[in-house]
């Protein structure tokens, strides 16, 4: 009988596409171990070992997926094993930082700590690298500021201080996910004010000065709430002590 007969609508044999899943397999394989090395740390990396995949969204999904107590994937040659590695989970950078000016809009903390926080900038322009997929975030859309995430609690300071007060210039960690449609983070870890003349840098900085200077006022109003404040925290307490 013909072997045409047996191909798949795609103009493939099933053979030839067992032999293509087969070398797929292998290739999330060889990625995983490149990994475990520390020889994929960046999507440009990882995008290097995807070329020539049979299947790209396939691979994408198991090398996020695959754990060590993953069952054997057979192929024609013997089994795959995954005891050994592990699956790249959670976000993974592109190699070039994003230089972005704008102007900080909002900024909000769900914790005591403004590490990981959330800000919101209106974006003025952006230099963006060449080979960056995600050059549709820092484009202007109606005037609505994009949301980056403060890398630690010294940035997360050093913006607070320019909120409403001009514009400033961001880096940008660009990370994704490794999936095909996997989310986008985007997190701020350096800022600096922009182009501020020698006249607005040192009435910013008299500003600072002045306001690390001031002392709270001898009325009445902001200092005997103490007794009051002592009283709640033992009555919240002694709620917990009685609780079962």
């Amino acid at each position: 009988m013909p072997t045409e007969q047996f191909k798949l609508p795609t103009g493939v044999s099933p053979l030839q596409a067992q032999l293509a899943e087969d070398k797929d397999t292998r290739r999330i394989l060889k990625i995983l171990q490149a990994r475990k090395r520390g020889d994929v740390r960046t999507h440009e990396v990882l995008d290097r070992w995807l070329e020539g995949a049979n299947d790209e969204i396939r691979v994408r999904r198991m090398v996020t997926d695959i754990e060590p107590h993953t069952p054997p994937t057979t192929t024609r040659k013997g089994e795959v094993c995954w005891d050994d590695v592990v699956g790249i989970s959670g976000y993974l950078p592109f190699e070039s930082p994003v230089m972005v000016v704008g102007e900080l809009r909002e900024m909000a903390s769900r914790s005591n700590s403004l590490a990981g926080s959330t800000i919101r900038l209106r974006v003025r322009r952006a230099k963006l690298p060449a080979n960056l997929k995600v050059r549709q975030y820092f484009k202007a859309k109606a005037g609505q500021p994009l949301e980056l995430h403060v890398e630690s609690d010294e940035v997360g300071l050093r913006l607070a201080q320019f909120l409403g007060r001009g514009k400033v210039r961001v880096k940008v960690i660009v990370s994704r996910e490794v999936p095909e449609h996997g989310r986008w983070n985007l997190v701020v870890v350096e800022v600096y004010p922009e182009r501020l003349g020698e006249t607005e840098r040192q009435a910013h900085v008299d500003w600072v000065a002045r306001e690390l200077a001031r002392v709270a006022p001898a009325g009445s109003e902001w200092f005997d709430a103490e007794p009051a404040e002592q009283d709640s925290r033992e009555e919240d307490s002694r709620e917990e002590d009685s609780s079962p």
